[in-house]
C-alpha cells in the first residue's frame, strides 16, 4: 500500500519496523537508526527506514553463502597438515 506522506511518527514507525518504541527511542539516542528531530519530537522517512531495514551489512547470510566463503578461505589459504 502506498504511503501518503514521506515521514512517519515513533508510534508509527514502531508499527512499521515491529520495535517497541522504547527500543526506537533508545536506538535514535545511540544514534542507530536515521531519525530528525523537531522539538521534542521524533520523526522517521520511510524511505530511510527502508533502506536501513534492507541494509546489505545487516543482512544474514545464508548456510550456502557461509559454506561458500568457507571453502573459499581454505582453499585460498591452502590446508596445512
Amino acid at each position: 500500500r502506498k504511503r501518503e506522506k514521506p515521514h512517519m511518527s515513533l508510534d508509527e514507525a514502531s508499527e512499521y519496523t515491529g520495535y517497541a518504541k522504547a527500543t526506537l527511542y533508545s536506538m535514535t539516542c545511540r544514534k542507530q537508526i536515521p531519525y530528525y528531530k523537531r522539538g521534542r519530537i521524533l520523526y522517521f522517512s520511510v524511505t530511510e527506514l527502508d533502506n536501513w531495514i534492507l541494509d546489505k551489512n545487516n543482512r544474514q547470510k545464508t548456510n550456502d553463502e557461509i559454506e561458500n566463503e568457507a571453502i573459499t578461505k581454505v582453499v585460498s589459504q591452502g590446508v596445512k597438515y
